[in-house]
């Protein structure tokens, strides 16, 4: 791996060096066999690193033929996907209640680079995950799980709906405008009537006449579920 990581860092951006290490993986142990797999992107409705497969190939890491296997639809697939899962740092009031009920050994860890850590995960409990159903060698039951299958479209409608109407915009002005009145949390802002305000009349008036419909979650069922359950 360490050698397969120095041919390639001169080839690929920085971000896109472990798609192609993903990608060698795939040319040594399916394509050989001819074998079906679908890579599912986290959160992404694209897979960055096939734009980058010529290059990939330029390298002598893998043969020509490989790039014809990556684009037969029929054996390999590449769906879109959508995951909406809030988790920040490690809460201090939530390490707090975790030492009440005899959990002490959970003290954040910041690393070099300034990423916080703990032995705890604190995340808000709502959460969705849309994927693309596009499954050459077999769909795995992930819907018993909560995961919606659905089409292509529909995963970028979802997408679309979440980032530019229904929750992001209204994150956005609570982050600015709380700031200014001193707030530092999105819960506590919401009980203020004028905060409160701002983003209901965003959502209601403004996002919905131009928002993007998805089957799986309507437009208004979601921003009512943004707006009284989630922030």
């Amino acid at each position: 791996m360490v050698e397969i990581s120095y041919h390639m860092a001169g080839t690929f951006p920085r971000a896109n060096l472990s798609d192609g290490i993903s990608l060698l993986n795939i040319s040594v142990e399916l394509s050989p066999l001819n074998e079906p797999f679908t890579a599912i992107p986290e959160n992404k409705r694209a897979v960055g690193s096939i734009a980058n497969i010529p290059n990939f190939i330029d390298t002598g890491l893998v043969e020509a033929h490989f790039l014809d296997y990556l684009q037969d639809k029929a054996t390999v697939s590449f769906p879109w996907s959508m995951i909406d899962k809030i988790t920040p740092r490690p809460d201090a009031q939530v390490q707090e209640l975790l030492r009440a009920d005899g959990f002490d050994d959970n003290e954040t860890i910041i690393t070099s680079r300034n990423t916080y850590t703990a032995p705890l995960v604190n995340a808000e409990e709502a959460e969705y995950l849309v994927i693309e159903k596009d499954f050459p060698n077999g769909c795995p039951p992930l819907d018993l799980g909560g995961v919606m299958f659905t089409d292509r479209e529909t995963v970028d409608n979802v997408e679309r709906m979440k980032v530019c109407t229904c929750l992001n915009p209204l994150h956005t002005a609570l982050a600015i405008h709380g700031c200014l009145l001193d707030y530092t949390l999105i819960s506590a802002e919401m009980k203020d009537d004028d905060l409160r305000n701002l983003v209901t009349q965003m959502g209601y008036l403004k996002a919905m006449p131009v928002t993007t419909a998805a089957r799986s979650s309507p437009p208004p069922l979601t921003l009512c579920w943004q707006n009284c359950s989630r922030l």
